[in-house]
């Protein structure tokens, strides 16, 4: 199913070694944007909003578990702002 965020996301290039990775960087971000979005705070939030909104996110992404928040961390932390610009 198409949604614009999802899509948005999706063409975002992944600069992590994909071999390497057990989730889409895509997924990460909306995540990671719902939850602040929803008033989180930090990488456990997103783990939290994760586990707590699974049901409703099955639309969205495709996880195999729920990221940990070492995970999170370490995506944001290496995210260049200039990849989210399109």
């Amino acid at each position: 199913m198409s949604h614009p965020i999802r899509d948005y996301f999706l063409q975002v290039e992944d600069f992590r070694q994909t071999a390497k990775c057990r989730y889409r960087l895509a997924d990460i971000l909306l995540i990671g944007l719902c939850t602040y979005l929803s008033n989180g705070h930090d990488y456990e939030d997103m783990v939290l909003f994760a586990q707590t909104h699974a049901r409703h996110l099955t639309d969205l992404v495709d996880l195999p578990s729920v990221p940990s928040h070492d995970t999170f961390n370490r995506v944001f932390q290496l995210l260049s702002p200039d990849l989210l610009r399109g």
